[in-house]
């Protein structure tokens, strides 16, 4: 009996060890598929993960190459920082809200040379936002809105600020200044809204830049360069006359293609309560392979320069001193690309006088500013100032060019008395010429680095006042554009 039990108890323990190995089996079994299905799991995420790097990668390819933009639903948002090292041997320090930084041409105030960082050489810095929204398959809905500032400081551009902080002061302890179309608005550069269509046209209303503006970007070698163009830094042949009037509020534009043609009509209304239009501009323009070609006239009313006011005469130096002028403006620009190269040419012929209607003193200025005017600047009269300009660009590769540039303008007599050309009397016959000669190379599309140099000289009534007549003045920069 007992030999039974331990026969039994043997079996038992042989059939409960076989069912513990078949559930060793299952348990490893269900293991190992369970790392299978983890295995796969990291594999997938692992794949998802390189192929959303490698989406990444391309995403920022595209945008650096400017193949793409920052838009959503219609809305772009864009800018440039553009900032550099500069030299002038005859110059003033840095001002803050001076949106060129320091004088790049030769002026009064150049007593010293300067060295030290510089605010958007090749192109204003600034930040916006534009807007085209189809309604139809042919009407579009557009706006805009910007501002430049200076990088370096951190302030919104304004022009006519640098000059008040100087007011009272001599020209040997001036900072850079001059006056300008940005002054410190919130947003100094365009800022408006519209309709376009393939058909009819583009019509636009609010702060517009000026035609003569437009085409002055277009077919300046140096594109306005602060750093390295006559018509850049100092904004008369931008404003038909002065350089405030190179963004216009209350304006209106019209733009439409007939065939090849372009034409282009602007007006806006007086700002000083005359119930009137202060400007009227027309353009004509065409196309035609690597030729472009536009002629343009200007009528600005009540057009405002800011004078230097360094005896400090003006209430608690707060108003600005300025002269009023009715301005006319007519200009004729071209240009030609060709293989590697493309060469330009410009002229524009200003005649200033005084104002139909003659503001009073308290006037409000662009950005608030009070004035303090002079309606008689050209009582003894009319002055005439002509800027002619030409240079050529090659494009080495893609990404390297060289840009070199002549400007050559110069003034009437406007005395009343037959002086013809002085060095102490600004309103004597005189002239400027400027040579610039920039070279850029493109590491991207949106990132470039540039280095040049500009030479302005002054003559005539064109240096009275001046401390030296002439400026020599290079810069290194790098420009981002977003």
């Amino acid at each position: 009996m007992r030999k039974y039990l331990l026969s039994a108890a043997a079996l038992i323990s042989l059939a409960s060890a076989a069912h513990a190995d078949d559930k060793t089996l299952q348990l490893e079994q269900k293991v190992d598929s369970l790392q299978h299905q983890i295995d796969e799991m990291n594999a997938s995420g692992s794949k998802a993960n390189v192929d959303k790097s490698a989406d990444s990668a391309e995403i920022l390819k595209k945008y650096l190459n400017g193949d793409t933009n920052l838009t959503w639903n219609g809305i772009t948002v864009y800018g440039t920082i553009d900032m550099g090292v500069s030299y002038q041997n005859h110059g003033a320090p840095l001002n803050d809200y001076f949106y060129p930084g320091v004088n790049e041409l030769v002026q009064k105030n150049s007593t010293r040379s300067v060295f030290g960082i510089t605010p958007s050489g090749l192109s204003q810095s600034k930040i916006g936002i534009k807007v085209e929204e189809p309604l139809t398959n042919d009407l579009s809905v557009v706006a805009k809105l910007e501002t430049g500032f200076n990088p370096q400081s951190g302030d919104l551009s304004d022009a006519v600020k640098s000059m008040q902080q100087n007011n009272g002061v001599a020209l040997g302890n001036q900072t850079a200044n001059a006056d300008g179309s940005r002054a410190g608005q919130f947003f100094n550069g365009e800022a408006y809204f519209g309709v376009d269509s393939s058909t009819y046209g583009r019509f636009t209303a609010g702060r517009l830049d000026s035609l003569l503006l437009d085409n002055i970007l277009t077919y300046d070698p140096m594109g306005g360069s602060y750093a390295f163009s006559l018509i850049g830094w100092a904004g008369a042949a931008n404003g038909g006359g002065d350089t405030q009037d190179a963004r216009l509020d209350n304006a209106a534009r019209y733009f439409v293609n007939v065939g090849p043609v372009h034409f282009i009509a602007l007006a806006a209304l007086d700002g000083y309560g005359n119930n009137t239009f202060g400007a009227e501009q027309f353009d004509i323009g065409t196309t035609w392979g690597g030729f472009s070609v536009d002629a343009s006239y200007s009528h600005v009313k009540d057009a405002i320069h800011l004078a230097s006011n360094p005896a400090g005469t003006l209430a608690n130096n707060t108003y600005m001193a300025a002269n009023v002028s009715d301005n006319t403006a007519a200009a004729l620009m071209a240009k030609y690309a060709f293989a590697k190269a493309t060469v330009y040419g410009g002229y524009e012929h200003i005649t200033y006088q005084d104002p139909t209607h003659s503001l009073f003193n308290g006037a409000s200025d662009i950005g608030g500013y009070l004035l303090q005017v002079n309606n008689r600047a050209y009582a003894a009269g009319s002055e005439i100032l002509q800027i002619a300009w030409t240079g050529a660009k090659y494009a080495f590769t893609p990404q390297f060019s060289l840009t070199g540039a002549y400007y050559y303008q110069w003034q009437n007599d406007f005395t009343g008395k037959g002086l013809g050309s002085c060095e102490t009397n600004g309103a004597c016959g005189g002239d400027e010429n400027v040579l610039s000669l920039m070279a850029d190379y493109a590491i991207t599309k949106r990132f470039d680095v540039y280095g040049g140099v500009m030479y302005s000289h002054v003559m005539g009534g064109m240096e009275a006042g001046f401390a030296y007549n002439n400026a020599v003045s290079p810069m290194v920069g790098a420009r981002f554009n977003f």
